[in-house]
């Protein structure tokens, strides 16, 4: 099998752009097809109960260790075959690659009989991030409000006391630690890995975004400056206000585009000015040959050179 993948290897790299993005075109059609059907098999399975007969408690075992599917996948598989038998045009949109799968586990909750041709015809082509802002306004989510908080510290276990001479159930001296530890050593609390969340940006209205992000004392520190140098007295009822000033500072300051923006117009006042002032004319060809010459030796990059390597 090994030596196909590599013979196969060899026939891609033999193909011309073209062959190979319409290869690369037809697989994806013909896995999406394959996606589709699966699904459908995944839903019979489902209505049968296939998976208890098969020795699994449910059908997302059944999916991962029977099928061997990522755990990732199934979840959305079993999403959309849910309401799949109820609407089959979520499978041939799949079918036919006018969505994807996770477009398709996003939009199935929303599936109404008056409202599917709709979702999938303007859902159509969409990334998971314009599905997800174009269903807040079927079902809009609740806005953040701005806090500032200390992430909680890890809970440390404690031994509860018991009466002398009784034992321990057999348990909890299972759960202990192994027997070949020193008893004298107590091992340092392990820190509880950080709880995730798997949307760090997600939309709450059509015109609203939630924000969710973690930061150190330091930058807590500087937040807390910068609302005492712009002069707003109670920071955390206007975080999105201040952190959107701070955004802007410094576009003003980095951004190339502005930079180019700001160059034109003083580029056209400047013309503007000289024009009015001392035309071409006055000073002839041979003075602007001469003024040509100047800017020639000098070894100053322009700002418009710069911008345009910039864009």
């Amino acid at each position: 099998m090994v030596e196909k993948i590599k013979a196969y290897f060899k026939s891609l790299e033999g193909l011309s752009t073209q062959a190979l993005t319409s290869s690369a075109e037809k697989l994806v059609r013909a896995e999406k097809r394959n996606v589709a059907l699966l699904i459908a098999h995944i839903a019979e399975m489902s209505r049968r109960r296939t998976y208890l007969e098969c020795g699994y408690k449910n059908l997302f075992d059944y999916c991962v260790t029977r099928l061997r599917l990522s755990e990732g996948s199934v979840a959305l598989r079993i999403q959309v075959a849910n309401v799949s038998r109820r609407f089959p045009q979520l499978l041939q949109s799949l079918a036919e690659n006018r969505i994807s799968l996770t477009v398709a586990g996003h939009l199935a909750p929303h599936l109404r009989e008056d409202n599917v041709e709709q979702l999938l015809s303007d859902c159509a082509g969409m990334t998971k991030r314009a599905v997800e802002e174009y269903l807040v306004a079927l079902r809009p989510k609740p806005v953040f409000n701005p806090s500032i908080r200390k992430r909680p510290a890890p809970v440390e276990k404690t031994e509860v006391a018991r009466p002398e001479g009784q034992q321990e159930p057999m348990r909890e001296r299972e759960q202990r630690k192994p027997p070949c530890a020193a008893p004298s050593v107590q091992e340092a609390p392990r820190p509880q890995p950080a709880s995730s969340s798997p949307n760090l940006l997600e939309p709450a209205r059509t015109d609203r975004f939630n924000f969710r992000f973690s930061a150190d004392k330091n930058f807590k520190d500087k937040f807390e400056r910068l609302a005492e140098v712009l002069g707003v007295e109670n920071p955390l009822k206007h975080m999105a206000e201040i952190l959107e000033w701070a955004v802007d500072i410094s576009l003003e300051k980095k951004d190339p585009k502005r930079k180019r923006e700001r160059r034109l117009e003083r580029q056209r006042a400047k013309d503007a000015s000289r024009a009015q002032s001392c035309p071409d004319e006055i000073l002839g060809s041979e003075g602007a040959t001469a003024r040509t010459k100047e800017k020639t030796k000098s070894r100053y990059i322009p700002s418009e050179v710069k911008e345009r390597v910039y864009a």
